[in-house]
């Protein structure tokens, strides 16, 4: 279930961060671990291309990616090679403490996530406050 629940948030997200391109195709990156397996072709929208790697660069052409790390790269590795420029990083408890500009938790039985607009901001991404007013806790 909780994978059904991140799949559809991922999915989402885009939506409340200016600064990804806006129509066309909108590249969604797992990066390392994929605990998804369809659900989350099956959560994303038509204009949505799901992409699997094990590593990431700027030049890998993702607009969002999520970073559970892999034996090629790490969770930190990742997130240092995609700072500065326009992606939006997600990021899970269940592979570390790292965080992304939004990392998921589990609290209370239901996903919940914390959120980052200082990474945001370096990024050139504005995270809408409909999403901030969602978080569990906003790190300006």
């Amino acid at each position: 279930m909780d994978t059904a629940v991140k799949a559809a948030f991922i999915t989402k997200f885009p939506a409340f961060a200016q600064g990804l391109p806006d129509g066309g195709v909108l590249n969604v990156c797992i990066v390392g671990q994929d605990d998804f397996g369809a659900a989350i072709e099956r959560a994303a929208a038509t204009r949505v291309v799901v992409r699997r790697l094990p590593a990431v660069t700027p030049a890998s052409g993702c607009h969002v990616a999520y970073v559970t790390g892999s034996a090629r790269q790490s969770v930190r590795e990742a997130l240092a090679a995609v700072a500065g420029h326009p992606v939006l990083t997600i990021t899970d408890a269940g592979a570390g403490g790292t965080r992304g500009m939004i990392h998921f938790v589990v609290a209370g039985e239901r996903v919940r996530f914390h959120v980052d607009t200082i990474q945001a901001e370096r990024s050139r991404l504005q995270l809408s406050s409909k999403l901030l007013a969602l978080a569990l806790s906003v790190r300006r």
